[in-house]
Order: structure tokens, then sequence, then C-alpha cells
């Protein structure tokens, strides 16, 4: 249970890189057209 605990915070930052990135893309997207 102990490295589920320790995984934990690392999905969290990972999704939160990847809602970042979407965001970034999304923003560039809209700026070049």
């Amino acid at each position: 249970m102990s490295a589920g605990n320790d995984l934990r915070p690392f999905l969290h930052d990972a999704t939160y890189d990847a809602e970042r990135a979407a965001r970034l893309i999304r923003q560039l997207m809209l700026f070049h057209k």
C-alpha cells in the first residue's frame, strides 16, 4: 500500500502538467488562428 501512496503525488503532478499543457496548446491554437 505504501507504494500506491508514494505514487499518488506523482500522478497528481502528471495530471496537473497535462491539464496545463492542454491549456497552453489551446491558447496557442487560438492565438495563431
